[in-house]
């Protein structure tokens, strides 16, 4: 049985622009994937493309409007905040604004264990020090704030009291696109250095595709709110099936001189209130086909999935 699962998951948001009319925003619609315990996947896509509803869904800041999603066999809406706290914890892109200013750097990391209400003082201390010495932050440190603190330094205390229950999942939102290019390399070592040691699920939300295709074994493409591609990272990345799957992996800055970028982009994003029939990337799309007003079909292949109109390239022979 999968750790976790999304199954035919929708969420829809809805605007009151006056009395008598509503608006309703399609944020994510029919999201169905699955992961394995000691997973990394990957989500990738614009900004608008519902990564990370997705995560707040995961972590009950948003409830579904459709569908089911499983974590352990169980639905996540029959779970406490207690108790899915235990086994799911969050890093946010920003950590200045995830920390408490008024606690100082050990109260925050204790906090999640001051919350479940099991260990004395002297323990809740000793755990969180110990954590501080496991993200590299030195012990003395505990009684400053986060403001005293550089990024990365902060990023580390968020990881650390991500830590402090000994989750089974981790979902990083974008954990270091505010960090210093250095400082992001420091820290994403990091996570996967504490992911072999702990063996956590991690769900990773980032724009950067060099990030992703390093750091996790799967990713998932979503565009407006819908999965494009999904599958192992290195055949994705190596051969991707979806023309939107392609255009992202296109526009990958390069530091070869004699490659210049393209784009198999055109147009901007449509309106949020109104989705386009069929396949909702036709309206972007350069390979785009009279049949695309059609919903898409599911196409699958060893260790991958997409949904498009387009007939499968360049895949081995079955």
């Amino acid at each position: 049985m999968a750790l976790l699962e999304f199954k035919g998951i929708n969420k829809v948001f809805t605007n009151r622009r006056s009395l008598t009319e509503i608006q309703h925003l399609v944020a994510l619609e029919k999201i169905h994937f699955s992961i394995e315990q000691g997973q990394t996947l990957g989500i990738v896509g614009e900004s608008g493309s519902g990564k990370s509803t997705l995560a707040k869904l995961l972590m009950k800041l948003e409830q579904p409007s459709q569908g089911e999603l499983l974590l352990e066999g169980r639905d996540i809406r029959k779970w406490s905040v207690k108790e899915l706290s235990r086994e799911v914890q969050m890093v946010f892109q920003n950590p200045l604004s995830s920390l408490n200013p008024r606690k100082t750097i050990r109260q925050v990391i204790e906090e999640p264990l001051i919350i479940e209400g099991q260990l004395k003082s002297a323990d809740r201390r000793k755990i969180a020090l110990d954590l501080m010495d496991r993200v590299f932050l030195r012990k003395e440190w505990e009684s400053r704030y986060p403001h005293e603190l550089s990024g990365g330094q902060r990023q580390r205390v968020a990881i650390a009291r991500a830590l402090a229950l000994k989750p089974k999942i981790l979902v990083c939102d974008e954990p270091v696109s505010a960090l210093d290019v250095s400082v992001q390399a420091q820290v994403l070592n990091l996570l996967k250095e504490l992911q072999a040691e702990y063996k956590w699920t991690m769900l990773f939300i980032s724009h950067d595709l060099h990030v992703v295709r390093w750091l996790c074994s799967e990713v998932l493409v979503l565009y407006f709110g819908s999965i494009m591609e999904h599958g192992r990272t290195s055949e994705v990345f190596k051969n991707p099936q979806h023309p939107y799957t392609k255009a992202l992996l296109q526009s990958v800055p390069s530091i070869h001189l004699d490659r210049v970028a393209q784009s198999g982009l055109r147009g901007e994003i449509p309106s949020p209130y109104s989705r386009p029939a069929g396949c909702v990337f036709q309206t972007r799309c350069v390979a785009r086909l009279p049949v695309c007003t059609q919903p898409p079909p599911h196409l699958k292949s060893a260790h991958r999935e997409w949904f498009c109109h387009l007939p499968p390239s360049n895949l081995p022979s079955t």
